[in-house]
């Protein structure tokens, strides 16, 4: 029979792990922040493209909401599509928020890509 706890003990993440992970998502925040400063939309929508998508939604949400509508704004007029289905990904208050962002006719292209099942209501 297998011992509960070292099973747990297996799925628990070491501390060192944690500071890797803290680590990579501060550097991917710094990256895109830095891009998206510089106005390089294609380079925003690669460097966006390459992130592993569990943690693209905390990344583009530390940003903050001054900078969502700027970030989603480059990645509608790189790929439309792409944006789409990346906020298909976000949990509904988020998507929320991002749309709240964006000028009303950018917000309802984003939304008319989405599938319907995912349309996020404001």
């Amino acid at each position: 029979m297998t011992d509960p706890l070292e099973e747990l003990s297996k799925e628990l993440v070491s501390p060192s792990d944690m500071d890797n992970q803290i680590a990579e998502a501060r550097e991917a925040w710094e990256e895109l922040s830095s891009l998206l400063d510089e106005g390089n939309g294609p380079a925003v929508l690669d460097y966006v493209q390459q992130l592993p998508l569990a943690s693209t939604a905390a990344t583009i949400m530390r940003l903050g909401q001054p900078r969502l509508g700027p970030l989603w704004t480059l990645l509608v007029t790189q790929d439309i599509e792409f944006a789409a289905d990346l906020l298909e990904h976000f949990a509904d208050w988020q998507g929320a928020s991002i749309l709240a962002q964006l000028p009303a006719t950018t917000a309802a292209q984003l939304v008319m890509r989405m599938d319907s099942d995912d349309q996020v209501d404001e």
